[in-house]
């Protein structure tokens, strides 16, 4: 989306890419107008959270409002409502199609569809919840019991400053 990337919108090869994946020609003019929009909205309200803000207020502050192809909402019962619900979902971020979809790699849980009843992205969750995530079994809390030394050893001397060092923060997650 352009809140996302405003940059890699004015490549040709990115809208090629998109023209290429599905998206029409003449798609290009307006998303190159919303990336330049974007980028400006993201420039005058000092970033991502006053961009949201001021949408929200602009549709009078309410429950839901409209941000690039979807609606949103902003209470945390809500967005727990929404992310547990059902939901048809695709390659896209902020609810705006991926610039480029053919950047990521196919059956990416975060764009799997979660329709009612099973399916691949029901059983991926179920899988990475059950043997990652669950802190209850002891594997979970060796990991948990590790993370200090780990840390320690690829990050000795933390300071703010490492936080742009994007081959250290890729170490350290990994």
């Amino acid at each position: 989306g352009y809140s996302c990337y405003p940059s890699c919108l004015f490549s040709f090869d990115t809208m090629m890419g998109a023209v290429r994946n599905g998206r029409p020609w003449y798609s290009a003019l307006a998303t190159w107008r919303m990336g330049i929009a974007g980028l400006g909205g993201l420039i005058i309200r000092s970033g991502r959270i006053g961009q949201f803000l001021w949408e929200w207020e602009t549709f009078g502050k309410g429950r839901w409002f409209f941000h690039a192809d979807g609606v949103w909402n902003w209470t945390y019962d809500d967005c727990v409502a929404v992310m547990k619900s059902h939901q048809h979902r695709r390659t896209a971020f902020t609810c705006a199609e991926a610039a480029v979809p053919d950047l990521f790699s196919k059956g990416l849980l975060i764009f799997l569809p979660n329709p009612a009843g099973e399916s691949e992205w029901a059983a991926m969750r179920r899988a990475v919840h059950e043997y990652f995530l669950d802190w209850r079994k002891d594997t979970y809390k060796q990991r948990l019991a590790k993370l200090p030394d780990i840390l320690n050893e690829t990050w000795p001397t933390p300071k703010t400053s490492d936080l742009n060092d994007r081959t250290l923060l890729r170490k350290t997650v990994s």
